[in-house]
């Protein structure tokens, strides 16, 4: 909670918690910060403003030590740093937290486990109960600063909103551990105007304990409601420094170079008697009778308190546009998107400027279906040249941007498109002031010609742009308001109304529990675990022995290898790695198994133990030479080959004694090799869904650069997966060893491809950080029983592995088609 954060104030503290001094950073020949410093006392809140592209952002990163600097000092806690010595574990160590521009949060884990990467220490290790501990905390900071957010903290991060994850972000950085200065990098960019009087109550508790803040925003009036000094940046300078009390926004305005909006008259082109859209009592899980209608050449805002179903309103309007059929919802013509989730829903991160503006407008562009260049290009320039790019041309890439020029394209991309009506879903934010006049005065324009636009804004000031505005609260219309009743103090006003919503909320626990046990059937480890259950189903039925202990044993027996060593593979996909050579690896191993480990086992030990220590070589190679992992593992393929053959050019070798009176053990009600896969899958999920160092696996395969500015190392992180996964690839290389009697340098060469099967049947993704234990080993079952069917039914074996190839692409697009059907 804010009111307990440990400040670790002392009397001999130093007087200032840091200074940075002549920072001066370059990216090749550009200067991104020109001989830079910045002095910040206990206690103080800084205001920290300038137009995009000033610097504010790579500053930031320098104190957090993201981002190295090419020149200049470090000072934290009176404690002087080389440039090349400040890290990001210094920078933690040293109370700095950090809340950043572009959320930094990891999809693909839950809120709770997103405060656990950010507050916990480094060891591999969680103290008992650390799971709960991080429950309670994520639960605690969320209420104390954001009072009725709804936020269940067990809930993966990327299923939330982006107002709520923007209230996750925020938090998280408020909750590190003996924070000293909180740098918040326009933290309210997603929050609604409620929400942010809570944040800002939050700061002034903080502030009253001595902890530092500086503050980001082109929000102006936050800036002066909330920091006690003002530090001016522009082109990479800092420029000014502004007492807050003698300031206004219009001063703020004018240093930074922009205008203000006088929010003069415009001239109106609307159509009352032409209806672009008309909706009539629309009623979904997330919307509740909303009626409205939009004409033609109008702007019509959306807005009220964050989560009110304006951004579902939007989407359902954008999805009826593009094919999505329903009564309720009527249209004329087409629509475009204007996204303010740049990251995730706008940008195209591979792409130039250029390519981002013009991709939706394709059809303006081509003849016969191919792109006109000379079309395309003038597109492009007229957009980059109208709304301002601070870049070295439209052929920049789009990454190389800042925060409010990568949402400049993405508008661009919107008006471009030549619609109809123009969806705009909170298009300002991240923007300075300068910008979004620019903005405003574009959307005028466009109205002007005839088109219309629905725009939905966090900043409820944006409203005073609108023709009329329709007020929300829990996914309803409570209010329209006409042009001449617009005004900030009406939205307000209107989003505190009582929304009339019929009751919902019979049978709410049945259908929970229901729609979760349709959530587990439907996910990756549900429907793997569903096709091994409906092929032992068939095959018992065809063959009675199959369910005696001996059938069990050759069963399962045969599927354990493939078992194990697409486990391995999943802890490399889960980083976001492939490995094409796993099979050979495999082999290396079953061919140790079969001759060092019978003839001399202390050196074949020390063999597997050289295997391990390559595979750790791989995840280095990989990691420092920034190598595609397909491209290495391509190359280790036929390295693993040649140790194999060298070792054993011909089938040969046995069963070491030990490794045969193992799997011969006999166990209780099943053979060990049902055991075995039992315990594969337990092992597997509480290593990488239990641990904390699994927690960490996942978040690197998500977004590595998120768990690196929380201080954890990518490199180690990267070695470890790699580890794990070899000692998965011994354990396959053994049980196969048995399954065979022996050894084949090449009869493994088939695991790589059949590995992967595996893993996509199991539910994993190969983008990595998504990925699921128990159904890869429900998966691995599956195709090793597969092959054993088609035996049984007699297919002939010319036709086998075709047939096999099409039973997975079946279960594979019946799953896809399930998982749709559950989202909707």
């Amino acid at each position: 909670m804010v009111d307990n954060i440990q400040t670790n104030v002392t009397a001999d503290r130093p007087e200032y918690c840091f200074r940075l001094r002549n920072i001066t950073k370059k990216f090749g020949a550009s200067v991104a910060l020109n001989d830079v410093s910045l002095e910040v006392k206990p206690g103080e809140v800084i205001g920290l403003i300038g137009p995009n592209g000033a610097g504010k952002s790579t500053l930031m990163g320098i104190l957090t030590g993201v981002v190295p600097a090419t020149e200049g000092r470090m000072e934290l806690d009176g404690v002087e740093y080389e440039k090349e010595k400040y890290s990001t574990a210094i920078a933690k160590e040293g109370g700095i937290a950090c809340c950043y521009q572009e959320l930094s949060v990891c999809a693909n884990l839950t809120v709770y486990e997103n405060f656990a990467v950010t507050v916990m220490d480094h060891r591999p290790f969680g103290r008992h109960g650390w799971r709960k501990e991080m429950i309670r905390l994520a639960e605690d900071m969320l209420e104390n600063v954001f009072p009725g957010n709804k936020i269940n903290v067990r809930t993966k991060t990327g299923r939330l909103p982006i107002e709520q994850k923007q209230m996750v972000e925020v938090c998280c950085a408020m909750a590190s551990e003996g924070v000293k200065v909180l740098i918040l990098d326009e933290p309210t960019s997603s929050l609604t105007s409620d929400r942010i009087q809570q944040f800002h109550e939050a700061i002034k508790k903080m502030r009253d304990r001595d902890i530092s803040v500086i503050y980001i925003s082109h929000k102006l009036e936050e800036i002066i409601n909330i920091s006690t000094r003002i530090v001016v940046m522009r082109n990479g300078e800092q420029t000014g420094e502004i007492t807050t009390e003698l300031t206004t926004i219009e001063d703020l305005v004018n240093v930074m170079g922009g205008r203000v909006n006088t929010g003069g008259a415009r001239e109106k082109k609307k159509d009352e008697s032409e209806h672009l859209l008309d909706i009539e009592h629309f009623t979904d899980k997330a919307l509740y009778d909303v009626s409205m209608h939009i004409s033609r050449g109008e702007i019509v805002g959306i807005s009220g308190l964050g989560g009110s179903g304006q951004r579902e309103l939007l989407n359902e309007i954008y999805k009826t546009y593009h094919g999505s059929h329903n009564r309720a919802i009527r249209t004329v013509g087409k629509a475009s998107f204007v996204s303010g989730d740049r990251q995730n829903e706008g940008i195209f991160k591979l792409w130039s400027i250029a390519d981002n503006i013009v991709i939706s407008s394709l059809d303006l562009l081509t003849n016969w279906k191919l792109i006109d260049k000379e079309r395309s290009d003038s597109l492009a320039q007229r957009w980059y040249d109208k709304l301002k790019f601070r870049a070295a041309g439209r052929e920049d890439k789009i990454t190389n941007l800042s925060g409010g020029n990568q949402q400049k394209a993405i508008i661009g991309r919107g008006i471009a498109s030549e619609a109809d009506l123009i969806i705009f879903d909170d298009p300002t934010r991240g923007v300075d002031a300068g910008t979004k006049k620019d903005i405003y005065d574009i959307i005028k324009e466009i109205s002007k010609s005839g088109k219309s636009v629905v725009w939905y804004s966090t900043e409820d000031n944006e409203m005073l742009e609108c023709d009329r505005v329709y007020v929300m609260r829990d996914g309803t219309i409570v209010d329209e308001l006409q042009e001449n009743e617009i005004s900030v103090d009406a939205v307000v006003a209107s989003s505190f109304k009582k929304a009339e919503k019929a009751d919902t909320s019979v049978n709410t626990e049945n259908s929970g529990w229901g729609r979760k046990f349709i959530s587990a059937l439907t996910s990756g480890s549900g429907i793997s675990i569903l096709v091994f259950i409906a092929i032992w189903m068939i095959m018992s039925n065809i063959n009675h022995n199959v369910n005696t202990r001996t059938g069990m044993t050759y069963m399962i027996g045969t599927a354990l290898p493939l078992v194990l060593v697409s486990l391995g593979q999943m802890f490399i996909v889960s980083v976001g790695d492939i490995n094409l050579g796993i099979g050979n690896a495999m082999g290396v191993v079953n061919v140790l198994a079969a001759t060092l480990l019978v003839e001399k086992t202390g050196l074949g030990i020390l063999a597997m133990a050289g295997v391990l220590v390559l595979y750790a070589g791989v995840a280095v190679l990989i990691h420092k030479r920034n190598m595609p992992s397909i491209v290495v593992s391509l190359g280790m393929l036929s390295v693993w080959l040649g140790i194999a053959l060298l070792i054993l050019p011909t089938p040969g070798g046995s069963s070491p004694e030990w490794l045969s009176a193992f799997f011969n053990l006999q166990t209780p009600l099943f053979p060990v090799q049902v055991y075995l896969c039992v315990i594969a899958a337990f092992a597997g999920y509480w290593m990488i869904f239990r641990s904390k160092y699994g927690m960490i696996i996942r978040g690197i395969g998500d977004s590595p650069a998120s768990i690196s500015k929380r201080g954890w190392s990518y490199l180690t992180a990267h070695v470890v997966a790699y580890v794990i996964s070899g000692v998965f690839v011994i354990l396959a290389g053994l049980a196969m060893t048995y399954v065979s009697r022996g050894a084949d340098a090449n009869a493994s060469s088939s695991y790589q491809m059949m590995s992967i099967a595996t893993i996509l049947l199991g539910g994993c993704a190969f983008s990595g950080g998504i990925v699921e234990p128990v159904g890869v080993v429900a998966g691995g079952l599956s195709i090793s029983l597969i092959s054993s069917m088609l035996t049984f039914l007699q297919v002939d074996s010319s036709y086998r592995t075709a047939v096999i190839g099409i039973i997975l692409i079946a279960v594979l697009v019946v799953g896809e088609v399930m998982k749709r059907r559950r989202s909707r």
